[in-house]
């Protein structure tokens, strides 16, 4: 699940993930985004490209950074 919150309050804004003349996210629920379009620096690649920094730390790239987003899911018991 993404989390937004965490995501907002880095951007510091609404405006800088969905707002502009072609914003990198609309604001509805999301339909699955496709890694080659990530690695092209669409959507999460945006930011996640290895190279975006927040503060003094680079961002976590979407290529090779797997396990970050596509976690196991654990089944109940």
């Amino acid at each position: 699940k993404f989390p937004h919150k965490k995501h907002a309050d880095i951007a510091g804004s609404c405006e800088t993930c969905h707002g502009g003349k072609e914003p990198l996210f609309a604001q509805k629920k999301s339909v699955a985004m496709k890694m080659a379009g990530m690695y092209a620096g669409k959507g999460c690649g945006h930011c996640h490209d290895g190279k975006t920094k927040q503060g003094e730390k680079v961002i976590f790239p979407s290529k090779g950074g797997c396990m970050k987003c596509h976690k196991k899911e654990v089944k109940a018991k």
